[in-house]
């Protein structure tokens, strides 16, 4: 009788450990899940010039930088980074996504989980999580020149190149 008893707690706790929700799925298994909706927005500028924001000399002068737009077409890549605890391979595939030069939001429908974004030209991947009830939207910029203050004059450094990733705070992941 008491092997009986024994047995039959070994099968239902489990399951009700489960059911009371103190054990959370891993992300994205099973691909069927409900995927969530995240959305990029791509500006592209170009530095033309650098003015001095005041006329008194300073020891460094603060520099206001005129820009103008250019061709926003970019591509990035998305790869899904799997959980620690999954113990079947994870189902989501890397997505890729093209943006028009015209700079129009492009959206992707993404399994749950966290998602690593790679943009050429920008080494470091920020990384960001999907959640079916939570839509996401991620700006990128990408602003060629800058501004550089020398003594009391501002120059136009147009070598230079920044990629600027923007993620809202909730779905961010260090």
């Amino acid at each position: 009788m008491t092997r009986t008893l024994f047995a039959a707690l070994l099968l239902i706790a489990p399951t009700a450990a489960l059911a009371s929700g103190k054990q959370q799925p891993p992300d994205s298994i099973e691909p069927r899940e409900r995927p969530g909706k995240v959305t990029f927005s791509h500006k592209k500028e170009r530095t033309i010039s650098c003015t001095a924001k005041t006329k008194q000399p300073k020891a460094d002068a603060d520099c206001e930088a005129k820009r103008e737009a250019m061709d926003a077409s970019t591509r990035i890549e998305l790869l899904p980074v799997p959980a620690p605890n999954l113990v079947k391979p994870d189902q989501r595939k890397p997505v890729t996504l093209d943006h028009p030069r015209d700079g129009k939001e492009v959206s992707a429908e993404l399994g749950v989980g966290v998602w690593e974004l790679v943009w050429a030209g920008r080494s470091q991947r920020e990384r960001f999580r999907v959640n079916p009830d939570a839509p996401v939207k991620i700006q990128l910029q990408t602003t060629r020149g800058h501004c550089a203050a020398q003594s009391a004059l501002c120059r136009l450094n147009a070598s230079s190149t920044r990629h600027q990733v923007t993620i809202p705070a909730q779905h961010r992941v260090n």
